[in-house]
């Protein structure tokens, strides 16, 4: 019975002391990681750029355009903030680089050059889940930020229309601009998009 106890306590010291690595470990690297998020901050900005200006853009035909790239060090501070986060934390920030892969997928398929030249059509509906994505992602980003600084807790709530419109006007994105008509705009297509999701988290 002692030997048992003693490797329960054992054990549980051995536990605690990983525990306590693991957190200092997860603290050193999130020192890097405001940082990470201010670079990714100014990529979605650089993005929305492009897409607005593809939104206000009449007719298909050759275009002149540079496409924005994120800088490469966020990958390595998301890696090493993942690899001894909590796991809420760590979903959350994978759930930001899947995201991020995605849209860098758009962006390039969008914007493809052929032949040196840049040719491009998309519809105006695909335009809106585009700016719908990022912004998404801004908000993700603009809702832990206090969190990666260390002056806030986790905040695991579901985006909501505020946390979007504030992403959009850090991403000089006019939601009210964008408008094919009443059911066809950014704004009518994010409330619908982010009562989708309340539903499916909440099934």
């Amino acid at each position: 019975m002692l030997a048992f106890l003693s490797s329960v306590i054992a054990f549980n010291i051995s536990r605690f002391n990983a525990d306590q690595q693991r957190s200092r470990d997860f603290l050193a690297a999130k020192a890097f990681l405001p940082a990470a998020f201010s670079e990714l901050s100014e990529y979605f900005k650089s993005s929305a750029s492009v897409l607005t200006s593809e939104w206000g853009r009449q007719g298909d035909g050759e275009i002149n355009v540079e496409v924005p790239s994120p800088d490469g060090d966020y990958k390595l501070i998301f890696e090493k903030c993942i690899r001894h986060a909590t796991p809420e934390v760590g979903k959350y920030l994978v759930g930001i680089l899947v995201q991020m892969q995605i849209h860098n997928a758009r962006l390039r398929e969008l914007f493809r050059a052929g032949d040196g030249i840049i040719h491009i059509h998309i519809g105006r509906s695909n335009l809106i889940a585009y700016l719908y994505r990022l912004g998404e992602l801004q908000a993700l980003i603009n809702k832990n930020f206090d969190f990666a600084r260390g002056i806030d807790s986790f905040d695991s709530k579901p985006l909501e229309w505020e946390d979007l419109r504030n992403a959009y006007g850090n991403l000089n994105i006019r939601s009210q601009d964008i408008v094919v008509d009443e059911k066809m705009n950014l704004e009518e297509f994010t409330r619908r998009a982010l009562a989708r999701n309340s539903a499916a988290k909440q099934g």
